[in-house]
């Protein structure tokens, strides 16, 4: 038996030499099964990793726009009490709250981003595959 995979295409042979003709196509089509779920096995694990990593990220930023919420809300309780008090700092905590305003509406914007582009790889109908899922087996049975 013999084994190839031409590299930068998606050819590969199997020539299997035997006496009988139906066992060698046999094991030449066993030996393409195998190799087809090893492909699709490892695709499968690479596609789990990428969905654990996109969870993390999501609730990294889950964290981070919490955070700034709890921020925002300082920063507004600060400017009442500032406008109330009529103090001269007035501008840049209003400056201060805008800013902390602005950077919370982009992470809440960039989070639901992130948990649809999660929620739709996480409900993906698709076949777990190598890149070269549309590989093409060459079977050649020769007699010994």
């Amino acid at each position: 038996m013999e084994i190839s995979v031409e590299k930068g295409s998606d050819v590969a042979s199997i020539e299997v030499y035997g006496d009988d003709p139906v066992e060698a196509a046999n094991l030449a089509n066993a030996v393409r099964d195998s190799f087809e779920e090893r492909l699709r096995s490892a695709e499968s694990e690479r596609i789990t990793k990428g969905l654990m990593a996109l969870d993390n990220k999501v609730k990294i930023l889950e964290k981070e726009v919490e955070i700034s919420g709890k921020e925002l809300g300082e920063a507004e309780s600060g400017l009442m009490s500032s406008a109330d008090m009529r103090e001269v700092s007035s501008e840049a905590s209003t400056a201060n709250f805008n800013r902390l305003k602005t950077e919370h509406a982009n992470q809440l914007q960039v989070l639901e981003e992130l948990k649809n582009s999660a929620a739709i790889a996480h409900n993906a109908d698709y076949l777990p595959r190598h890149p070269m899922g549309e590989f093409f087996f060459q079977v050649r049975i020769n007699e010994a």
